[in-house]
């Protein structure tokens, strides 16, 4: 079974060429190999490769980027799953394609699910939920996963960030009142792994089990990896960031009891596996 993963250079696609690469014959592509912006390449590869399955990791998510450069995010978080979904139609490919709890406006204090209507309010979720709208113009199979607050591998995230700011100082700020779903990328791939044996049609919310905030997750990274700071607690408005970011951006799904791919985790499970492989020296992703 052929796969195609874009976005090859990417956090999420390269621990998808891990987990999928035991299994799979696998092409992953970077943006320079493959913009799929471009008609044209995405028809150069596909004619090529005739792939069985196309899962688009390819995405622009930094949110400030997305405010600045609209028509960019635009081309890509938009337009580029539609591009990819028409070709996935041609050649009868099966089209995986990830976005983002940031299609919701964060508004809603209990966990978003798949029948909530999407209410983008920043560039970054109005791109992406585009890209989901334009998916769904094609007959194409498809299935389309919303995660959130991704963690794992060397991208500048929360995680990452914050530990390299707690060893270099004696107390860091820290936002109390923003609620997500961490997930780590390593059980996403897993999922998408169990996922393509059985593949199912739709909109399907896939992240690790539970909510925390910034603050939470903060306390369980400086436990586990003995960090010598303080914690100070502070609200999102306090830290003054250019960007609104939603308050509330928990998702669970309506579809866990009926499909296993969806039943993650807890999220302190899955980030204590990573912050074991930190303090080994040997990231498992």
């Amino acid at each position: 079974m052929k796969i195609l993963i874009t976005g090859g250079s990417g956090n999420l696609a390269t621990e998808l060429a891990k987990v999928l690469g035991k299994d799979y014959d696998l092409y992953a592509p970077a943006h320079s190999d493959l913009d799929i912006t471009s008609p044209q390449e995405i028809n150069r590869v596909f004619s090529r490769l005739n792939p069985d399955f196309v899962i688009n990791a390819a995405a622009i998510t930094d949110v400030d980027s997305c405010e600045n450069q609209f028509t960019q995010a635009l081309a890509v978080n938009g337009w580029g799953p539609f591009h990819l979904a028409r070709a996935c139609q041609q050649y009868q490919s099966i089209f995986v394609h990830f976005s983002t709890e940031m299609i919701f406006d964060g508004l809603k204090t209990t966990p978003y699910l798949e029948t909530d209507r999407p209410n983008p309010i920043l560039a970054y979720g109005l791109t992406k939920h585009i890209g989901e709208q334009n998916i769904q113009c094609v007959q194409c199979h498809y299935t389309i996963f919303r995660t959130s607050w991704l963690f794992g591998g060397s991208a500048p995230k929360f995680v990452n960030r914050f530990i390299e700011i707690a060893k270099q100082q004696p107390s860091v700020p820290v936002v109390y009142d923003q609620i997500g779903s961490p997930t780590y990328i390593r059980d996403i791939a897993v999922a998408i792994n169990q996922y393509l044996q059985e593949p199912h049609p739709g909109i399907y919310h896939l992240v690790d089990s539970g909510q925390a905030s910034r603050l939470d997750m903060a306390r369980l990274i400086k436990k586990e990896l003995s960090l010598d700071c303080e914690l100070l607690p502070v609200s999102y408005e306090d830290l003054k960031i250019a960007t609104y970011r939603p308050p509330h951006a928990v998702l669970d799904s309506l579809y866990k009891d009926k499909y296993s791919f969806l039943r993650l985790r807890p999220w302190e499970e899955a980030m204590r596996e990573y912050l074991r492989g930190l303090k080994t020296d040997t990231p498992l992703s």
